[in-house]
């Protein structure tokens, strides 16, 4: 054992085992940390010389030349960077600092994202459950819907109304504004050669009900249902649009325009003046005064027009026109009598 005395060290310190130890429990390691041993000019009996070791550290000691048994320890020197390790510790602790940021900012950043993937999952769970529910809510809204008595057509259900108003559509009787049941067109009837009648003889009754139907464009359009509320029968004016399960003629084939109103209303007007006595005094009604209607061969035309006789008498004289789409004047009847009658060509 080796006894150390002076220096920058507390007096009872000891080199034992390599290492220099002081206060019983504050130890300086030697071992292994030694780098050199400088030996230093001396002008008396005793070894100065430095110990340069690996830290950085310097150990100044003097010892007697014979047996190195009493090393005087005269300074322990810290290293020059001692201020930069300072900076350094200091920069460290940043870093760490910095990095418990960072590592704190990642662990919030992952929480975030695992409690959005939770909301977005439970999010989507509801929306699952009502998505997954809300076709079979509808589907029972829409059986109650249409099981419920309808608003249009007495006697069905709106089921049974939207079956019958999508078959209208078909025939293109659309914007339906009434649809009342008529029971004098109840049971449809044929008479002996097949054409459709609404007589008072029945050859057969299959309980049809009968319904007078009107849209936008048209009115007095007749239906037939039959018990299953089905459409059996359609007819307007004389011709059949639905029968024994055939499309005969569109109800568009029987609208008027305001063009076509106002070209044959001009054209039944000059026609009623070619044989009044005084044409020049001729007065005939507002269109909304005057029956028009078409159907897929024509136009007719039912008014009246004012004008003088022979003696200067104003006479009120009705008149019916029926005209092909040329402009063909097919049937004329002015005040009860027959002008023109011409029979269209079976060509």
């Amino acid at each position: 054992m080796f006894v150390i005395k002076g220096g920058d060290f507390p007096k009872t310190t000891v080199l034992k085992n390599g290492k220099l130890v002081w206060d019983s429990n504050k130890v300086y390691s030697l071992e292994g940390n030694i780098d050199n041993l400088e030996i230093l000019p001396s002008e008396n009996s005793k070894v100065n010389f430095v110990i340069h070791l690996r830290d950085g550290k310097k150990l100044v000691a003097t010892s007697d030349t014979e047996t190195y048994q009493e090393i005087h320890v005269l300074k322990l020197t810290k290293p020059n960077n001692i201020k930069n390790s300072k900076k350094d510790s200091s920069g460290n602790k940043k870093n760490n600092n910095l990095s418990v940021i960072f590592i704190g900012a990642g662990i919030g950043i992952i929480v975030s994202i695992i409690l959005i993937l939770f909301i977005f999952l439970l999010l989507n769970k509801v929306d699952y459950e009502q998505d997954f529910n809300q076709p079979v809510m509808e589907q029972k809204e829409q059986e109650e819907n249409l099981n419920s008595p309808s608003e249009l057509i007495s006697e069905l259900t709106k089921g049974e109304e939207k079956l019958v108003v999508e078959f209208l559509d078909k025939l293109d009787i659309s914007n339906i504004t009434n649809f009342q049941r008529d029971t004098h067109l109840d049971n449809l009837t044929y008479d002996d050669i097949g054409v459709f009648s609404r007589g008072e003889e029945k050859i057969f009754k299959n309980g049809e009900k009968g319904y007078l139907v009107s849209t936008e464009y048209i009115s007095d359009i007749s239906v037939y249902l039959d018990k299953d509320n089905k459409v059996v029968h359609v007819s307007y004016l004389d011709y059949d649009l639905y029968s024994d399960g055939k499309i005969g003629f569109k109800a568009s084939q029987f609208y008027i325009t305001d063009l076509e109103y106002e070209l044959y209303q001009s054209v039944s007007n000059e026609v009623v003046k070619s044989i009044l006595k005084a044409p020049s005094t001729a007065q005939f009604p507002k269109l909304d005064e005057t029956n028009t209607w078409k159907d897929p061969e024509g136009i007719s035309i039912r008014s009246y027009v004012d004008s003088q006789n022979s003696f200067g008498a104003m006479l009120r004289a009705p008149f019916f026109i029926y005209s092909s789409f040329d402009g063909e004047i097919m049937h004329f009847e002015f005040d009860g009598k027959t002008i023109i009658e011409k029979i269209p060509s079976t060509e």
